[in-house]
């Protein structure tokens, strides 16, 4: 703007014979401002777009360089508040590790997207550093064979999938009747799509995880473990989930929605108590909800327990919730999204592969990506051996 006027100005003053050079200089001057304020608006928009992923978070589970494989993670929590109108996150994760060996800098894997605003290593402050999709914190040295825990506080907007599951990232959705209806696939890109953690499928937190997520209170969120308790404030709800089992970071599967619930109890070899089978639906057609659970889907657990054990994580519950995309086998919380339908053999397909999964991938998982078969093999051979016992 200061050339502008300079330019309007130094018009005013010049005679005639300078005209054209004053108004060539006022032009330039008008043409680079608005260009600029453009510049200003595209950048702006740019802001809320998908950018693509950086390449380091686009995988998951790849080497396990030296600083990763260099501590053993024992428990998660996170905080995490979603603004669904804005496709926001606000974070906090927590991490308790042992260090094998000495640590002068700890490697977590976070989207570079995501602004970091606080880290702390045992409760003092430390210095963070970016580099591609790591997160690199360093302060006081971690001695081997302590255990240690970090916490990191971050914000921002999240990648959004594309062609999920297949294209990991935030399902942002709605329902037929407008409501927010939110869910995570992560699988083949990990947990740094939205949260700082070891994206590295050979180390679970043997200790489990804590999830507070946070939402709207005309929203329910769901997700892996036990409901331990939820509590209200200002119109948004804190719901705190827990599960105490050694499990998969990429499984830490964030569900939001109008959820109701339909409920089952069942009892099998090890439970000395019912095991909850618990459906969070958006759908309200309970004709549907009671042949797809109730008949198909019981039937799929008697056989599962019959020739493979125990449900294993029984202790918790068995989740089914439907989300806006086809599915995915988060542990004690399957994604489901088939539209009720059966298939030609008269069961629903995919609820009994991602089931499966609770015992091929969940219970017995591979230790890098290379070994993806091991899940996806073992889920795709029971799908006849039950076809078969269904059609005889």
């Amino acid at each position: 703007m200061s050339q502008y006027r300079r330019a309007v100005g130094s018009f005013r003053r010049r005679s005639c014979s300078d005209e054209g050079e004053a108004a060539r200089t006022l032009f330039s001057a008008s043409l680079r401002f608005t260009l600029f304020s453009m510049l200003a608006v595209l950048l702006a928009n740019c802001s809320g777009s998908n950018a693509p992923l950086h390449s380091q978070t686009a995988i998951s589970s790849g080497v396990l360089g030296e600083r990763q494989a260099s501590y053993d993670v024992k428990h998660y929590r996170l905080e995490l508040q979603v603004y669904p109108a804005r496709k926001f996150l606000e974070g906090a994760v927590e991490m308790q590790a042992v260090a094998l060996d000495s640590l002068s800098v700890i490697e977590l894997d976070l989207d570079p997207r995501f602004e970091v605003l606080t880290a702390s290593i045992n409760n003092e402050s430390a210095q963070f550093r970016t580099q591609g999709g790591k997160l690199m914190l360093s302060g006081a040295v971690v001695a081997s064979g302590s255990e240690f825990e970090t916490r990191v506080s971050y914000r921002g907007r999240p990648y959004e999938a594309e062609n999920p599951p297949w294209d990991g990232g935030f399902v942002w959705a709605h329902t037929e009747s407008g409501e927010h209806w939110i869910a995570t696939a992560v699988q083949g890109r990990g947990c740094d799509l939205y949260w700082p953690c070891k994206d590295h499928i050979s180390d679970k937190p043997e200790r489990g995880a804590d999830m507070l997520i946070t939402v709207p209170s005309e929203l329910t969120a769901v997700m892996n473990g036990v409901l331990v308790s939820q509590s209200n404030n200002e119109g948004r709800t804190t719901y705190h989930w827990s599960t105490k089992n050694p499990i998969s970071a990429y499984h830490l599967a964030v569900n939001i929605g109008p959820f109701r619930q339909y409920e089952l109890q069942h009892y099998n070899a090890l439970s000395s108590k019912p095991i909850p089978v618990i459906f969070y639906h958006i759908s309200d057609d309970m004709e549907k909800i009671e042949r797809l659970i109730k008949q198909d889907f019981m039937s799929q657990l008697e056989f599962f327990e019959r020739t493979l054990g125990p449900y294993p994580w029984g202790e918790e519950k068995i989740g089914i919730v439907e989300i806006p995309y086809l599915g995915m086998e988060h542990q004690t919380m399957n994604g489901y999204g088939n539209d009720f339908k059966l298939d030609p053999y008269g069961f629903d397909w995919l609820m009994q592969h991602e089931f499966s999964h609770e015992w091929f991938g969940n219970l017995m998982t591979q230790t890098e990506s290379a070994d993806f078969w091991l899940h996806e093999g073992f889920a795709n051979y029971m799908q006849p051996v039950y076809a078969q016992q269904v059609i005889g």
